[in-house]
């Protein structure tokens, strides 16, 4: 309930006129020229043909120019259109460098949306601005390394996996660094379809983050949302001096704005809460979320705000009686005591 009426708030607070940014009042004051644009509107049209590359990279910018082969692509897929559906789970493998494995270098992707006859690049002559949307995603996570545990079985006598006392302490010794990388391995590209046309001082502050803007032009392009929601830390793979491959799992599907807020809501929230009370927690309830079906959810959630309701009427009547009475008579200071208590 709490999630579902921030999103809710944000989304009425949202609808107030955003602040020009930092960028756009320096780009006024050295230019003299204020845009006479009043709206925005999305630079794709419904049907758009475009292509999805993947790139993978230990630096979090990529120069396309000399950039290797992409991990993963997917060309003539439409825009908005019920006729391009959702590409499926498909398997990648990817080499990992030796400098991730010395826990040197983070790998990244660099993934990039881009309207049919046209070039990513920027260095080449069919590259358009508004043909391109890109974003970067970084598929490794910092987590604290798990200290090994000798543990020995009480009837044999044996040790688990053969890690003794002196293995396990030899082990942690040898872990020069806290933080460990570990593997994503899933990489769940989300394509937002959406037409709404925006005013220039009116798009919502969570929205306009995220947007990229022309504002010469009037239009912003799609955003591309990469979403860790279902990405639970108990399957992340530890990267060490023995990992050679690492394979990498790429989904792609199109969804709406509200659902894409929603969606990167609930993920910030659920961040903030793993910060406090841990990731297996966290964990716990995402897969609450993703194995309970949506009717007990919904059903859960109406007899939750209906037992609330309920509490809240019977408090309300316990202090109207207690107001308005003027006697004890017809009471009892024995079952007084036991409701009291019990």
């Amino acid at each position: 309930r709490a999630l579902v009426m921030a999103f809710v708030v944000s989304q009425m607070l949202g609808r107030r006129a955003a602040p020009p940014t930092a960028e756009h009042r320096q780009a006024q004051e050295t230019s003299g020229v204020v845009s006479s644009v009043s709206h925005l509107s999305n630079a794709w049209p419904r049907h758009q043909l475009f292509e999805l590359s993947v790139f993978v990279s230990e630096s979090e910018r990529l120069s396309l120019s000399d950039a290797p082969p992409p991990a993963w692509r997917r060309r003539g897929l439409l825009y908005a259109s019920e006729q391009s559906p959702p590409v499926a789970d498909e398997n990648v493998t990817i080499r990992a460098p030796p400098s991730l494995l010395r826990n040197e270098t983070l790998l990244y992707a660099h993934i990039y949306a881009v309207v049919a006859g046209t070039s990513a690049d920027p260095a080449a002559p069919n590259f358009d601005a508004l043909g391109v949307s890109a974003t970067v995603h970084p598929l490794v996570k910092m987590t604290k390394r798990t200290k090994v545990k000798a543990t020995k079985h009480l009837l044999s006598g044996e040790f688990k996996d053969n890690v003794t006392v002196a293995a396990a302490a030899e082990r942690n010794e040898q872990s020069d660094s806290e933080m460990q990388p570990h593997w994503k391995g899933l990489l769940s590209i989300n394509l937002v379809e959406d037409f709404t046309v925006f005013p220039v001082k009116g798009v919502p502050p969570q929205v306009r983050s995220a947007l990229t803007v022309d504002e010469e032009r009037g239009r912003y392009l799609p955003v591309i949302f990469c979403s860790d929601m279902w990405t639970f830390n108990d399957q992340l793979l530890p990267i060490n001096e023995t990992t050679t491959d690492l394979t990498l799992t790429v989904s792609f599907s199109q969804i709406s704005l509200m659902r894409w807020q929603l969606t990167a809501q609930m993920q910030a929230s659920l961040e903030l809460q793993a910060s406090l009370h841990g990731d297996k927690a966290m964990d716990d309830v995402r897969r609450m979320l993703g194995d309970t079906s949506p009717w007990l959810l919904g059903l859960t959630m109406l007899v939750s705000v209906l037992h609330s309701l309920f509490d809240f009427l019977a408090f309300k009547n316990d202090i109207k009686f207690w107001k308005n009475n003027k006697s004890m008579t017809g009471l009892s200071l024995g079952s007084m005591l036991l409701n009291l208590f019990f």
